[in-house]
């Protein structure tokens, strides 16, 4: 088989043929359709089984999108910056959300996530900020890093059973995100997993996790000796950090800009980085 490599870009319309001179199109090559700006719709075949990296960045006029079922791997930033994609249809035997899908489509208000996929990549849905809550299935594994991050219409964050750690960022900015709980197989929250969450009044934790726990909202490691996150959107004014926390983590209460007032055990050691911005 053979790939199609370009188009022009002041196409409107393309419905990529099943064969070309005798040679089935089996896939679409990196950057085939980038910056087709004035692109409104694509038709595919079942033919196709990959779509390269960069495919169809930069369309910008592509409110909607249907992904054949013959396709099997997407590559990096494929949807990239498609400002106008509202509907993304993928294919039910993908394994894996490839980086920067979906980077930058603010418009984006429907995707599915097809049973199977074991993993979401770094910043798969950066900025879809129009994009509600996504229900992603237990056979997720792995979260990347920023993987919504400044997804500001997210309300909700539910963890598949199946992710034990959270990459760097992955819900930064979801502004309207109101709670969080800790499943119980979470083994690492990742840093500054809910930076700018402004919404977010509290932390809980699943019965069973051996790494952290809550108290009144507050996360921190199972012993209680290490403060991991204040929830930014807590409406309190002050705050009396407990007897035996001997360390506040990184940015631990970044963005809590109601608290006016914080008090320090004795038994506290150390301060991470951007503790109290």
């Amino acid at each position: 088989g053979v790939e199609l490599v370009g188009c022009d870009t002041g196409a409107l319309s393309v419905k990529i043929p099943a064969e070309t001179d005798g040679y089935k199109i089996v896939g679409i090559g990196d950057g085939a359709f980038y910056s087709c700006a004035n692109l409104v719709s694509v038709e595919m075949t079942d033919n196709i089984r990959y779509i390269g990296r960069y495919a169809f960045s930069g369309c910008e006029s592509l409110t909607s999108l249907t992904i054949p079922d013959s396709v099997q791997t997407l590559g990096a930033n494929a949807m990239s910056g498609c400002y106008t994609l509202e509907t993304l249809h993928l294919p039910e035997h993908l394994t894996e959300i490839p980086e920067g899908m979906c980077y930058t489509c603010v418009s984006l208000t429907d995707v599915n996530i097809p049973d199977g996929v074991t993993s979401i990549g770094d910043e798969a849905f950066y900025s879809c900020t129009m994009l509600p809550d996504v229900e992603l299935p237990d056979s997720v594994t792995t979260l990347g890093n920023y993987a919504f991050a400044f997804c500001s219409a997210f309300e909700h964050t539910d963890i598949p059973k199946g992710v034990t750690k959270l990459g760097a960022g992955t819900f930064c900015g979801c502004d309207q995100v109101e709670s969080f709980t800790a499943p119980a197989q979470l083994e690492d929250l990742g840093s500054l997993s809910f930076l700018g969450c402004a919404s977010l009044t509290e932390f809980s934790v699943e019965e069973g996790n051996l790494i952290y726990t809550a108290q009144d909202g507050v996360l921190y490691s199972k012993d209680q000796t290490i403060l991991y996150a204040y929830p930014s959107g807590n409406p309190q004014q002050s705050f009396d950090i407990p007897e035996g926390v001997t360390t506040i983590h990184d940015a631990a209460f970044f963005g809590a800009e109601h608290l006016t007032a914080v008090h320090f055990p004795a038994t506290l050691q150390f301060v991470g980085a951007g503790g109290f911005e």
